[in-house]
């Protein structure tokens, strides 16, 4: 995000790419499901339940995305080079915070 708004050019490069594996569960993976059988229960909203989200790992790196995202958008000028596909999504909804 940061480096697409301060104007960096971005190149699709032949021969190579890039792979993510996602990791079995170590100490860290299960710290950052805590509070996921919480929050899959359905029974009301986060205030009628009383949960803050920024008590768990998860919520407390989602808190700091949208910050950073929002400092982006008001701090950051749109120097862009490389536009977003037209088709592009949020997928903020997925943010345990607001």
């Amino acid at each position: 995000m940061h480096m697409r708004r301060t104007g960096y050019k971005f190149k699709v490069l032949g021969g190579g790419f890039i792979t993510h594996f996602p990791h079995d569960e170590s100490k860290s993976r299960l710290l950052w499901n805590e509070g996921q059988d919480i929050r899959d229960n359905e029974n009301g909203s986060d205030e009628e339940r009383n949960i803050d989200w920024t008590t768990y790992k998860r919520g407390q790196v989602d808190q700091l995305f949208a910050e950073f995202k929002k400092w982006i958008e008001n701090e950051v000028p749109d120097n862009s080079r490389t536009k977003l596909c037209s088709d592009a999504a949020t997928d903020d909804f997925r943010l345990w915070v607001n």
